[in-house]
């Protein structure tokens, strides 16, 4: 399956595309600091955050407390959707 067929998924199941790309990302890379992801997705930091913020809300995303925050996804869906969408996206 296309990355961006995997994106479309995830937007039918009511995530934004912004919300996808995210979570597609920590799917195929794992844990990452807020401003790595910024770099790394070529993506604003206003942006990036507010998108952070709600697939937490939507318990999509965990957050590892301290400085600088660290994101990873949730564990119940990290066991089947990371390695799913990381082969998936291959």
């Amino acid at each position: 399956m296309s990355y961006q067929r995997v994106l479309k998924a995830l937007v039918n199941l009511g995530l934004n595309n912004t919300e996808a790309m995210i979570y597609v990302f920590l799917a195929q890379h794992g844990t990452k600091e807020e401003k790595i992801l910024a770099i790394e997705l070529e993506m604003q930091c206003q942006q990036l955050h507010r998108s952070l913020g709600n697939l937490k809300e939507k318990k999509l995303v965990n957050t590892k407390p301290g400085h600088p925050t660290v994101f990873s996804l949730s564990s119940f869906l990290s066991f089947y959707a990371a390695a799913d969408i990381a082969f998936l996206v291959r």
